[in-house]
């Protein structure tokens, strides 16, 4: 898991669940993409929720959800202040362990923290 932090201290990330996102403060977790199969089986990756291409097509699913993750890491620093301009959603909960939190995702969400 790739952690981007600003100078302001804001974290943004493809989402996993290596930490508890919860811990770094109050998350805005977004969409960043959606991988489905085509009518021939074949995997894409859309990334347009960010603004980014469709990528594909791929053979297998785990494919394209790599060509995701890459794409997005690549991306997230240069990304972060458009996930806190339009989140999709906004989670205000106490740090109970329990929320199903991140950052972009394969098929995915963006999260990023505020103060």
């Amino acid at each position: 898991m790739i952690l981007h932090v600003d100078t302001a201290g804001q974290v943004t990330c493809l989402y996993g669940e290596a930490i508890n996102l919860a811990s770094l403060g109050k998350l805005t977790i977004r969409r960043a993409s959606h991988v489905e199969a085509d009518d021939q089986g074949h995997w894409h990756a859309d990334l347009s929720p960010v603004g980014g291409p469709m990528l594909g097509p791929c053979a297998v699913r785990s494919i394209a959800l790599a060509a995701e993750a890459a794409w997005l890491n690549d991306r997230l620093p240069s990304m972060a202040s458009t996930l806190k301009e339009e989140p999709n959603f906004d989670h205000d909960r106490p740090n109970d362990g329990t929320a199903d939190l991140g950052g972009l995702v394969p098929s995915g969400l963006a999260a990023s923290t505020r103060s």
